[in-house]
């Protein structure tokens, strides 16, 4: 199950940097049954990679939805470094980053009521509402290192998979608020080949409550613009842009490192990488460095390369040589 990579199909796991290894892995494991799949020392090559001193050491815990073999989240610690947040008190229109992981969910007032027990807070109460062809409930809970998750509640249609969600589903989406939207919609397309899963432009929510957490009676008056992209056109590991007309705050693309609080990147498995890696250079996109070979579980020995997303975060492309 652990190395039942699909391949150049979506995101198997994503990074959080967080100051205490254990503390949302706790939360997941008591809220959501979650379990422990993997967990260590990081290699020095790997820090290396970050532009870290050579007194930094770190250490990660991978955590998982039982019986999914996608959705991972892996969470690092990181010591004798100086760090900051990337999106400190951010508000959801305030762009840069990587804003949030999405989980599937049953039960969702559980859900909240059980995170709020345990400290965390939301935008919002759970709120029911139709996007484009679904009918949804969503609170977007805010953690600790204020890292956010969307639990999502399908209302309608429901859904077609089997056994799922299990409490709180793998994370099979994560969202990105932009500035500019058609520049980080081409770069995905033109630049990455990814297809498009969903496209929703100008669309404006009733007068009420509502999942940005924006006052009741403006929200009518910000059209939401999305784009959700996938290498193939689906929605499990794929990557949601969002824009809202008219809202202005601040820019959080330069704290978006490696290194820093928060959710830092999304890790896709490939296949011949080092093709990948000169096609995306014959494309002008630029790597942050050339394919490396590090260790990382459960994958054992795997080639690595990151790129840097057009408003922050990192995309890294990795091929298991197992």
């Amino acid at each position: 199950m652990t190395n039942n990579l699909e391949f150049n199909n979506g995101w198997q796991e994503a990074v959080i940097v967080v100051s205490d290894l254990n503390r949302i892995a706790k939360d997941l494991e008591i809220v959501g049954d979650w379990k422990i799949l993997a967990e260590g020392e990081l290699e020095q090559e790997q820090l290396k990679l970050w532009s870290l001193n050579d007194n930094a050491k770190g250490k990660y815990k991978l955590v998982r939805n039982p019986d999914t073999s996608k959705g991972y989240l892996r969470f690092i610690q990181l010591d004798n470094i100086e760090q900051e947040q990337i999106r400190p008190s951010g508000q959801i229109w305030e762009s840069g980053g990587i804003f949030d992981l999405n989980f599937r969910v049953t039960e969702i007032e559980d859900k909240y009521k059980k995170l709020l027990a345990r400290g965390w807070t939301a935008y919002n109460d759970p709120t029911e509402y139709d996007f484009g062809p679904v009918t949804v409930s969503e609170v977007l809970m805010v953690g600790p290192d204020g890292v956010c998750f969307a639990l999502i509640e399908r209302i309608a249609p429901p859904l077609e998979e089997d056994g799922e969600p299990y409490a709180i589903s793998r994370t099979f989406n994560s969202t990105m608020i932009v500035r500019d939207i058609d520049k980080s919609f081409k770069f995905f397309k033109d630049k990455l080949g990814f297809n498009t899963v969903m496209e929703v432009l100008g669309h404006r929510l009733d007068a009420g409550p509502n999942v940005l957490g924006l006052a009741h009676n403006i929200v009518p008056n910000h059209a939401m613009n999305v784009y959700i992209v996938h290498p193939n056109g689906v929605t499990d590991g794929s990557i949601e842009l969002l824009k809202l007309d008219d809202l202005e705050g601040r820019n959080f693309t330069p704290k978006a490192k490696p290194y820093n609080l928060g959710i830092t990147s999304l890790r896709f498995p490939v296949t011949n990488i080092d093709q990948q890696y000169d096609d995306l250079k014959d494309k002008d996109v630029k790597p942050i460095y050339e394919p490396t070979t590090l260790e990382m579980q459960p994958y054992g020995k795997v080639k690595i390369f990151a790129l840097e997303l057009p408003e922050g975060g990192w995309v890294e492309y990795f091929e298991p040589l197992n």
